[in-house]
Formats: C-alpha cells, structure tokens, sequence
C-alpha cells in the first residue's frame, strides 16, 4: 500500500502514528528548468520529496511527501523562493525526526 501526502503536516501526522521501518526517512530536493533546457533555464522548479516505510497491522505501507516548494530565477533577481521553502521544510522535518530518534538519509525509497 502507498500512501500521498502534499503536506508536512500530514506527512508527520502519519509518522507519529506509525511505526518506522529501520527507523529511517528518506529526503531529496530536485530542480527541474521551467523555461528551457538545463543550460539555459533561468526558472527552475524546485519540489521537496520525503518517504518512509511504515508498519500497518500485519505488513507495510509506504509513505510519501512531494510539495512543490516554488520558483529560483538564476538571472539578476537571484530570488531563490523554492530553494528557501525546501530548506524550511527540511529543517521541520529534521527538528521532528531528532526528536522521535529517526534517521534522515538523501534518496527516495521506490517499491
């Protein structure tokens, strides 16, 4: 079973009722080109990923977070929205995992 999530809120709320396999949680940030090619893209979309494997009655599930965090623009405005978001997020989430003794690890899980 695969369960979606497109909030941290929810994704946590799911944690904490949940048993976590191996006790570990899995995080990737990507950035994809809006406008273009990866050589000349000036928008770049930037998404927060986060999965775990969870207990549920006698097998797993996986859980899964995908929140689309926003906008960089690599040109001379330099905003770096999307960026900022995921990192926000990342802290959230790390600051949680610490208290409930998991893991964060780079990658996403893919059953």
């Amino acid at each position: 079973m695969r369960v979606l999530t497109n909030s941290l809120q929810d994704f946590i709320a799911n944690l904490e009722q949940s048993e976590v396999v191996e006790k570990t949680v899995w995080i990737t940030r990507t950035e994809n080109p809006e406008d273009g090619d990866r050589r000349g893209a000036v928008k770049w979309r930037i998404d927060f990923q986060a999965s775990a494997v969870c207990l549920f009655g006698e097998g797993e599930f996986l859980l899964e977070l995908g929140v689309a965090c926003g906008l960089d623009y690599r040109d001379s405005s330099n905003e770096h929205i999307g960026s900022e978001e995921a990192k926000r997020l990342r802290g959230e989430l790390e600051s949680f995992c610490r208290d409930r003794g998991l893991t964060l690890r780079p990658g996403t899980i893919d059953m």
